[in-house]
C-alpha cells in the first residue's frame, strides 16, 4: 500500500522505531530510495477509526488552511474492514530536516532568532482563528450524516468561514 501510494514498485526496508505511548511508528524504504513514515495507533489510542480519521483530518486542514509545514499523507485508513493489513494506519512524508535540538548549541544568536520567530508565526497562525464550537473535527463522510455539523471557524482577519469538507463532532 505504502508503495502503491507514493508511485514506488516495492517496499525494500522497514525500519521500527521505540514505540511511542499511542503509537507504533516505521520508517518505509522504496526500492527507489524515496523514505515515508508509517503511524499505526496502538489499543490505547482511543476509539478505533475515530483517532486516526480525526488526525488526518486536522494534518490536512492545518497544512492547506494555516500554511503549517505538516508530512503531507499519501494514504490512510480507519477502517479495519477496508484494508487487508488488518489495522488502522497512515502513510505519510517524512519530515525533511534535523532535530533542533541537536543543532541549537551550534547557532548563532541571528540562526536562533529566525528558529524562534518562524515557531512564534506558527503559532500565531494556529491561535489566529477561532472555532464556534469544539471537540473532534473529521472529514465529512467518516461520520455518519446528522451526527456532526459544519466546521465553523472565523480565520485570522475576522471573516467567518464555513468548511464544507469537514465536520465537527
Amino acid at each position: 500500500m505504502a508503495a502503491e501510494a507514493v508511485g514506488a514498485q516495492r517496499c525494500v526496508r522497514v525500519e521500527k522505531f521505540p514505540d511511542g505511548l499511542y503509537n507504533k511508528a516505521l520508517l518505509l524504504t522504496m526500492n527507489d530510495g524515496r523514505e515515508v513514515g508509517a503511524k499505526v495507533p496502538n489499543p490505547n489510542a482511543g476509539r478505533a477509526h475515530f483517532i486516526t480519521a480525526s488526525e488526518v483530518a486536522i494534518m490536512k486542514s492545518v497544512r492547506r488552511k494555516l500554511k503549517t509545514p505538516l508530512p503531507k499523507v499519501y494514504t490512510w485508513c480507519s477502517r479495519l474492514e477496508d484494508n487487508p493489513i488488518g489495522a488502522e494506519y497512515i502513510i505519510m512524508e517524512k519530515a525533511s530536516g534535523v532535530q533542533l535540538e541537536s543543532i541549537w548549541p551550534k547557532l548563532g544568536s541571528k540562526d536562533r532568532f529566525a528558529v524562534v520567530k518562524t515557531l512564534g508565526n506558527y503559532q500565531k497562525a494556529w491561535t489566529s482563528i477561532r472555532f464556534h464550537g469544539f471537540g473532534s473535527i473529521y472529514f465529512t463522510d467518516n461520520v455518519p450524516s446528522g451526527m456532526a455539523s459544519a466546521l465553523a471557524y472565523t480565520d485570522s482577519s475576522g471573516i467567518e468561514r464555513t468548511d464544507p469538507e469537514t465536520r465537527v463532532v
